[in-house]
This record gives structure tokens, C-alpha cells and sequence, in this order.
């Protein structure tokens, strides 16, 4: 079954972990040369990044950047929030477009990429964070409906070691509650390193909240949701793989599950309306 192992496109790409000083001169600048297509005067599309001390993971998932495969007018956006790393060298050396936010948050940063971006398609993504290089183009076609104003899809862990098989099974019960979750609040389902969404109708229901310092994402998303509807591409295609970093602040991805146990607990009562309201 294909989620209990990695996607062959995964090992194709400059691995997490490799710094820009370790590349060769052709992988470098082979890198530079893709995403110079990015650099642009005008575009339809901006993939905005919020990065802060990424050094360890940017090279990775901008490498999987550089090889979309698309027929739109993209350029990429950082916003540098406060790294104290090499993050911001990295980003000159590869000639990135990108802005500073001094104010320390998530929220700050896409705010201030949000502002910046040329494009009125904004594809939200992150720096620890791998695409396949058909991500873009069936996740932006959404947006071509008028009636659609915001579009995430799934995602996956990398296992930092060990095997793959526990953060599968962690997927795909967390799934099964975003299933049952779609049908009222879509928008809790969204994350920020996979949705997209148009930057005029982000403008028109205030932006991201930056009273709130956590949550930005599902909140924009439950934002968008008031002027049109969320979709769900649940395509291979559009599934990404990111950093399981998000799972080990619990310890290791077992913690992580009785976490998202005990969280959920509280909407079983929701949930149990939900699927009653289904059958």
C-alpha cells in the first residue's frame, strides 16, 4: 500500500538535512538556473514561503519547488522572519526574491508575503515542506471556479528515522476525522504548507488575523469560507510529504497520536451529529 512507504519522486530531490555549502557545482547551479524562472516583473501565481531558521530543510523543499511542472506565471516569495541562521544567505546566494518581517510570528510573516506577493494566487507553502512536481497546476484550477476561494489537499510525514507504517497509521485516523469534519468546518482541515487562495479575497475579509498568534491559516480559510467555498484536492498528485518535526514536540509519533486522541474527544459529540446527519 502506497502510504506505508515514501514516494519514489522524494529520493529524486537534494534530501532535509543537506546544507547549500555541500552541494556540487552543478547541483547548485542547477538549482540557481531552476528557479530563476521564478524572478519575475509580473506574475499570476505567487508561491509564498514564511521562513525562520530553515537552513536544515530550505534547500530540500525549494529544490522540489524548482520543479514544478506548470503553465502559469509564477514567482516565489520568501518573508524571512528573524532567522538567526544561515536562512537569509542561503536565500541571496540562490537569488530569491524576498522581504524581512521583523515582527516574530507566523502570522506576521504571511501577512507581510501576502501584501508583497504580485500574483492574485497565493500558494501557501512552507520550508520543510516537499512537492511533487505536479503540485501546482491542479491545486491553482480550483481557483478557476469563481465560487472557490480557498483549496487545500493532503499530506504526509517524513519520518525522521525509523519506519514509516506508525505515522501512516497516525494519517490515516486523523484523515478519517477530517472526513467527518468536512462537512460543517472544512476549514480546521486546512494547513498552512498546502492551501491556496486568491490574494483579493484574502484582502476583502481582512487578511490574516494578526490579533491571533497561532492558527492564522484556519483562520483565513474560515474567513474565505463566508464569501465562497473550501475544496479538497485529494489527488497523489497534490499531496505533499513535510517535515514530522510537527509530530515529535510530543516526543515521537506515538505521543502524537494520544495527543490528537484526547483533542478530539471533546468534538466526538459533533462528530457523532455529523455522521448521524449523513445516514
Amino acid at each position: 500500500m502506497w502510504r506505508f512507504k515514501l514516494p519514489a519522486w522524494l529520493f529524486d530531490l537534494i534530501q532535509p538535512g543537506v546544507k547549500i555549502e555541500e552541494l556540487s557545482t552543478s547541483q547548485l547551479e542547477g538549482l540557481k538556473q531552476r528557479l530563476s524562472r521564478f524572478n519575475r516583473e509580473e506574475a499570476d501565481v505567487t508561491i509564498m514561503m514564511p521562513v525562520y531558521n530553515e537552513e536544515d530543510n530550505l534547500i530540500a523543499t525549494l529544490d522540489s519547488i524548482s520543479k514544478f511542472k506548470s503553465t502559469r506565471n509564477i514567482e516565489l516569495l520568501l518573508i524571512n522572519n528573524n532567522s538567526s541562521d544561515n536562512t537569509e544567505s542561503i536565500i541571496q546566494e540562490l537569488g530569491i526574491r524576498y522581504i524581512n518581517q521583523p515582527i516574530q510570528g507566523t502570522t506576521f510573516t504571511r501577512q507581510a508575503g501576502l501584501i508583497a506577493a504580485k500574483g492574485n494566487i497565493i500558494v501557501s507553502v512552507d520550508g520543510d515542506t516537499m512537492y511533487p512536481d505536479t503540485y501546482l497546476d491542479p491545486m491553482v484550477s480550483f481557483l478557476d471556479d469563481p465560487s472557490v476561494t480557498c483549496v487545500y489537499t493532503r499530506y504526509s510525514f517524513i519520518p525522521t528515522s525509523g519506519a514509516r507504517w506508525p505515522y501512516a497509521f497516525y494519517e490515516i485516523i486523523s484523515e478519517l476525522l477530517f472526513t467527518i469534519r468536512r462537512k460543517r468546518k472544512d476549514y480546521l482541515n486546512v494547513m498552512g504548507f498546502c492551501f491556496c487562495f486568491r490574494r483579493d479575497d484574502a484582502i476583502r475579509v481582512g487578511g490574516f488575523n494578526t490579533s491571533r498568534p497561532i492558527w492564522c491559516d484556519g483562520w483565513m480559510a474560515m474567513s474565505l469560507q463566508t464569501i465562497g467555498s473550501i475544496k479538497l484536492s485529494s489527488k497523489i498528485e497534490t499531496r505533499v510529504y513535510t517535515s514530522d518535526r510537527r509530530l515529535l514536540v510530543h516526543g515521537n509519533v506515538w505521543r502524537a497520536f494520544v495527543f490528537r486522541i484526547n483533542k478530539e474527544k471533546s468534538r466526538l459529540a459533533e462528530y457523532l451529529r455529523v455522521i448521524k446527519t449523513q445516514s
